[in-house]
């Protein structure tokens, strides 16, 4: 399973927005980035950590990211949609 399509991509996860994403991903010729966070139930669960996490995606969606949040369960039941999700947001939108 891969991710492929037109443009130069680069990936990475330390921004100067004060939070670190799981990854980042962005696709130069095509002006799209994408932000994924791997979020399980166990370390999302308090109250806090949901409100961080919230601050997290508002800052993300206001400098211009989209925010792509993926569950292990949806990773080990179908990890094919995960990356068809990505493709479909890189490759055709």
């Amino acid at each position: 399973m891969y991710l492929h399509c037109k443009g130069e991509m680069k990936v990475r996860n330390e921004f100067e927005n004060g939070f670190v994403y799981d990854f980042a991903v962005i696709n130069y010729s095509k002006q799209k980035m994408l932000f994924i966070e791997l979020d399980g139930h166990d370390y999302h669960k308090t109250k806090d950590q949901r409100i961080n996490d919230s601050i997290k995606r508002t800052i993300a969606t206001n400098e211009g990211w989209q925010m792509n949040v993926v569950t292990g369960t949806q990773i080990y039941q179908n990890v094919q949609a995960v990356f068809d999700s990505m493709k479909d947001y890189f490759c055709y939108e």
